[in-house]
């Protein structure tokens, strides 16, 4: 979540979450509060896996105490990754697929991966009653290799999605945990992880999905974007596309999902990551850039260093210098908690998404929206993270649900015409 300064209305966050989505930094299993400059960063835990994906190690990453903004010298790529191919490389095609997937959508962290069969009914079913068309669900290469390669098992993973395309949304996975034994494969976590996704990826496709977020936040675990790009993005874009074509359909790569941060001690703001991702080569793999752009606690309208929203024309202009002006950026995680610590009142969230999501659509530039998330974990609990559904933990209607309807069925309406 956003990078809030002490003194400017809001407090740093005081403890951890307990096993869903979100903690404030993961390294090494464990979760702690981190200092950025002087505010405090939030990070998204998604199922604690093993380990976050700041295990792929440090190939062209920047010093902890030395993170300025990334330059095309803080790595050196083959001519390869840097250019891309004609089978790897984002192509017209693959980013007019991700185009027609326009539409609303929600993402509800790794409670899909813990729920049985009746829930997911439950959960899936109530999604696609918003007009949603989209989910976004994860991908947890920690879980479904959890000890090396001969540990694969993508069985539930699959279920899931399909619980979700048999209600008529579209899968998104995002990668979400690395495995601990990838950073000590032989050539690091890119060939582990390149293996991976070709193993993964024809499996999806035969599931229904056509695109794929390679990372979840990673501007703000430790991975430098050079590490990034090399270590995730450019093998798992290959190894995607190499499938689709196999297959015989195109897919779209969207980058890992920029989180509201500050450049320093680690971690990396949106538009500095993304300028380290195109140094190091990573362009030609993206059909779309992915951002959260919150604003929270703050209005979406709020004239805030931490308004993401706002902020991200910043990380459109860093798409545009590098000539990627015909990529969408997708919002693949937007929202507001309720009636908690920082929250935001039922009123407010309803209004606050509305504004939100009006001032994205009003972009041409702009992708889906995706909302963070339809339901309570933990209505009325103080962690924020409990508390961003749409609906009450007991199903109870925010007025917010109304308007995730009403946008919706402008979102149709706009794919319609």
């Amino acid at each position: 979540m956003a990078a809030h300064a002490p003194g400017d209305g809001a407090h740093r966050p005081t403890r951890a979450r307990r096993r869903h989505r979100w903690a404030y930094l993961v390294a090494g299993g464990v979760a702690l509060v981190v200092l950025v400059g002087v505010g405090a960063v939030w990070v998204h835990r998604t199922s604690g896996a093993a380990s976050t994906l700041s295990a792929c190690g440090d190939h062209g990453s920047v010093p902890a105490d030395d993170a300025a903004a990334p330059s095309a010298s803080a790595s050196a790529p083959s001519a390869q990754v840097r250019s891309g191919t004609a089978v790897d490389s984002s192509t017209r095609a693959s980013r007019d697929a991700l185009r027609r997937m326009g539409g609303l959508g929600f993402t509800q962290g790794d409670q899909p991966m813990t729920l049985g069969s009746a829930r997911l009914t439950t959960l899936f079913r109530g999604i696609a009653a918003t007009g949603a068309t989209i989910v976004r669900l994860d991908l947890n290469w920690a879980a479904i290799e959890p000890s090396g390669p001969d540990s694969y098992d993508l069985t539930h993973t699959l279920a899931v999605y399909r619980a979700a395309t048999a209600h008529g949304l579209t899968v998104l996975p995002v990668l979400t945990g690395v495995p601990g034994w990838a950073s000590s494969a032989p050539g690091g976590c890119g060939p582990a992880f390149a293996a991976f996704m070709d193993r993964a990826s024809p499996p999806m496709l035969a599931a229904g999905v056509r695109a794929v977020e390679i990372g979840n936040e990673v501007n703000t675990t430790g991975m430098s974007p050079q590490a990034y790009t090399h270590d995730l993005l450019v093998p798992g874009a290959r190894a995607f596309r190499a499938a689709g074509i196999a297959a015989g359909v195109t897919v779209g790569v969207i980058s890992t999902g920029l989180a509201p941060a500050r450049t320093g001690g680690g971690t990396w703001s949106p538009p500095d990551f993304l300028r380290g991702v195109y140094a190091a080569g990573g362009g030609a793999y993206l059909d779309a850039v992915g951002m959260h752009p919150y604003s929270w606690p703050d209005a979406p309208t709020a004239d805030v260093a931490w308004n993401w929203l706002r902020g991200a024309t910043d990380v459109r202009a860093v798409m545009v210098a590098n000539g990627d002006a015909d990529k969408a950026m997708w919002a693949t995680e937007f929202g507001f908690p309720t009636n908690s610590d920082r929250g935001v009142s039922d009123a407010q969230q309803a209004r606050y998404l509305a504004v939100g999501a009006r001032i994205w659509g009003a972009r041409a530039w702009a992708g889906p929206i995706v909302i963070y998330s339809y339901q309570d974990l933990d209505t009325g609990a103080r962690d924020p993270e409990d508390n961003f559904g749409v609906r009450d933990t007991d199903g109870t209607a925010k007025p917010a649900y109304d308007v995730v309807r009403d946008l919706a069925a402008a979102a149709a309406a706009q794919g319609e015409g």
